[in-house]
């Protein structure tokens, strides 16, 4: 039987920038840094979740605990997409 994975809670998400890209020598060494990837039809949501992403960039995923990626990946489900969402929501939008 396959361990199921820790989800994505809000609270653990401490940003989410679309299109940034944050360099190694500015992020804080006691969070957890990840890229997202987008599809090829829908650049607005998150398909994957890596520790760098070339090709399909959506942004940066920043996170006070490290999250359970298999090979490298996460592929979120319909709630973190909406959770990952409403955080660059806020994030665009400054908080408000």
């Amino acid at each position: 039987m396959a361990k199921k994975r820790k989800r994505i809670q809000p609270e653990d998400i401490v940003a989410a920038e679309e299109n940034t890209r944050i360099p190694i020598k500015d992020r804080d060494p006691k969070l957890h840094y990840y890229e997202m990837r987008h599809s090829e039809s829908d650049w607005t949501q998150p398909i994957g979740i890596e520790g760098f992403v070339f090709v399909n960039f959506l942004g940066t995923l920043v996170t006070n605990k490290p999250l359970e990626l298999e090979d490298s990946l996460l592929v979120p489900t319909w709630k973190e997409k909406r959770i990952i969402c409403e955080k660059m929501q806020e994030c665009l939008t400054g908080g408000s």
